[in-house]
């Protein structure tokens, strides 16, 4: 009779073990360091990275998964983002001036007063989930 409570007790247990378990950051410490030091991390992991006010000038990022990072006023001029997965991203206020963005994934990217100015954004996947048709530089062109 007594062990109605004790399944309900422990289905209840273990329900709410996922809620008090250590945050995951995602990324990889490793790449991460990688990325600082060489500016190389092709389709390397960098989920929720902290990037934010970062010089990654010239970096090369190709395919990189760079999902819900945070890369806010970071100056990523000239890198190359080609396929990289930026998906709910922070680049706002971030500088891709001449950026190969060419078929990211910017969907649900937050892009606020980020600078674009020469960035290809040819067959990107932009922010409302729209494709940009080739030859998009600077702006997204559907």
């Amino acid at each position: 009779m007594n062990r109605i409570p004790l399944i309900v007790l422990c289905l209840l247990t273990f329900t709410a073990l996922p809620l008090t378990a250590p945050f995951v950051h995602g990324y990889s410490q490793q790449d991460l360091d990688q990325l600082k030091s060489t500016k190389q991390c092709q389709a390397c992991d960098l989920s929720n990275a902290p990037l934010a006010n970062t010089t990654l000038t010239g970096a090369n990022l190709e395919r990189a998964n760079l999902l819900s990072a945070n890369m806010s006023g970071a100056n990523i001029s000239g890198a190359n983002l080609s396929g990289a997965n930026c998906m709910n991203a922070s680049l706002n206020g971030a500088r891709l001036f001449n950026t190969n963005m060419k078929s990211a994934n910017l969907t649900g990217a937050n892009l606020t007063g980020a600078y674009l100015s020469g960035a290809d954004l040819s067959l990107a996947v932009w922010t409302d989930g729209t494709i940009c048709k080739e030859g998009s530089i600077g702006t997204c062109k559907k």
